[in-house]
């Protein structure tokens, strides 16, 4: 990179370089395609604006391996495909932002799309997390006739909060950040994801924000979208945040929450709107599914070290394997509508599945709860109703990593669910990451995804 303080030779006007490097940047400006991988981070290849047409057509090169990167930046060394094979990202135009971010106190933007993988000739790879997501929608609407609305919730903290803050949930936290809350608004609003809610949460110097539910493929692209928009502009304002699950042992943990709701053929939504309803047969039926594989499930969603620092009974996140209503110490529960009329109250209803942070591949998650409740509904298994005192009679969730990472290599239900490269590649990253965190202490390990995620 040309230092602001030299010129360079082969400019007739002798320009400076920071003025030359403007030049250049405009006319070949950078867009970028990417992905998101098995440890959360969003992968890209970029090019100059010029060729777009043409990555447009043809898509770029991307190998097997780069799908066990790891948190850590290391590729696993249990990688499957090793060196070998040939990829290509083809990017999907119904993804394309323009991502904000600042540059020389400017505010700029950068062309991006998100990617389907597929092998070299073209067709779809079997490794790619957002086609398998996609196959599991198509496959729930045509079997049986269920469509999706989701919506990622997540929550992160500032990696330095101030001390002089101590009250969550209040109008202090707000205003105190009420400039940065105000950007990530504004950021998330030009890359056309909805904002419903930006709170200052109970942990020091936590947030979380609330989006507005889409289908499934289109949310779980905001919340890929959402991760960078929202580091991005802390970083700006320098303000550094993590969405690690547990950044600081001794405050709150930051958990993905996923909102969802079933609607069938003709979109009469399946979610009980009013406390008093029962849960109808189709959806109690996808819910008893979940709850079923809830150990797999866990170890897609929360299969780090630091996930079991969250996942712990009274920590508000999710410590029981049960259906509550309204209890958010429950792996899933009921939330029913608030509105006035109970037509509006069920087409707000929505079922939230709380196992979750953002160390998982919001694509893979989410079509495995898919392939969950299809199941289900294909065994025509039992209805689960909400209970009032989840405490009572909930089993405890997983209570470490090591169970976790059992559950990913020993499951069934995985094993059917998951294509063979997806699935091979989420064991390599989960335990090289494990083998890593086994040589550090607790401090080191929470240092270390406070950076990566």
């Amino acid at each position: 990179m040309l230092l602001p303080n030299l010129r360079c030779w082969n400019d007739k006007r002798l320009t400076t370089g920071s003025e030359k490097l403007d030049m250049v940047c405009r006319k070949t400006a950078l867009k970028a395609i990417g992905f998101s991988d098995h440890a959360g981070v969003t992968r890209v290849r970029s090019f100059p604006s010029h060729r777009e047409e043409a990555i447009l057509e043809s898509g770029t090169a991307w190998i097997p391996g780069n799908m066990c990167l790891t948190s850590f930046g290391n590729i696993a060394s249990t990688n499957p495909a090793g060196a070998t094979g040939e990829l290509r990202m083809f990017p999907d135009t119904a993804s394309a932002i323009s991502l904000p971010y600042q540059y020389q106190d400017e505010e700029a933007s950068a062309g991006f799309y998100l990617s389907n993988i597929c092998e070299a000739d073209g067709t779809p790879w079997s490794g790619c997390p957002r086609s398998f997501l996609t196959n599991a929608v198509k496959r729930l609407q045509d079997k049986h006739g269920i469509t999706l609305k989701v919506a990622f919730e997540h929550e992160f903290s500032l990696i330095n909060p101030r001390q002089d803050i101590v009250h969550g949930f209040s109008l202090q936290a707000m205003m105190a950040h009420k400039p940065v809350m105000e950007s990530w608004a504004e950021a998330l609003d030009s890359c056309n994801i909805g904002l419903e809610l930006i709170i200052p949460e109970y942990g020091k110097g936590q947030f979380e924000v609330v989006i507005e539910p889409e289908s499934p493929v289109k949310a779980a692209d905001n919340a890929v979208i959402l991760k960078d928009i929202i580091r991005e502009v802390a970083r700006a304002q320098q303000c550094p945040i993590t969405f690690a699950p547990k950044p600081n042992l001794y405050d709150a943990g930051n958990g993905v929450h996923i909102h969802f709701s079933l609607f069938d053929r003709d979109q009469t939504p399946l979610v009980p709107g009013d406390k008093d309803s029962t849960v109808g047969d189709t959806a109690g039926c996808f819910v008893t599914g979940i709850l079923k594989e809830l150990s797999s499930l866990c170890a897609l969603g929360a299969a780090t070290v630091p996930s079991y620092y969250r996942l712990q009974p009274n920590q508000w996140a999710a410590g029981r394997a049960g259906f509550g209503y309204r209890d958010r110490e429950a792996a899933l529960r009921l939330c029913p509508g608030t509105a006035k009329t109970s037509i509006r109250r069920q087409q707000q209803a929505n079922i939230e599945y709380r196992v979750a942070d953002a160390t998982a591949n919001p694509y893979v998650l989410l079509g495995a709860l898919i392939h969950a409740g299809m199941k289900a509904l294909d065994e025509k298994a039992a209805i689960s109703q909400p209970s009032d005192n989840i405490m009572a009679v909930a089993t405890p969730l997983l209570t470490s990593v090591e169970e976790a990472l059992e559950a990913l290599t020993s499951s069934h239900f995985l094993t059917e669910a998951l294509p063979e490269q997806l699935l091979a590649s989420q064991v390599a990253v989960k335990h090289d990451e494990y083998e890593q965190c086994r040589k550090m202490d607790q401090s080191s390990i929470i240092g270390a995804y406070n950076v990566a995620i």
